[in-house]
């Protein structure tokens, strides 16, 4: 959960998180599977 937090907040700066193979992060597109994903792992 803490990096749902970080995440968030650097979506809300205007920064974007990127993965190594390029996935935004921070992207709103509604892809509630990887959100899921990230909070189990």
């Amino acid at each position: 959960m803490v990096s749902e937090v970080i995440i968030d907040q650097f979506a809300g700066v205007g920064t974007r998180v990127l993965t190594t193979d390029g996935a935004d992060l921070t992207s709103a597109d509604g892809a509630r599977t990887r959100t899921l994903t990230r909070q189990v792992l």
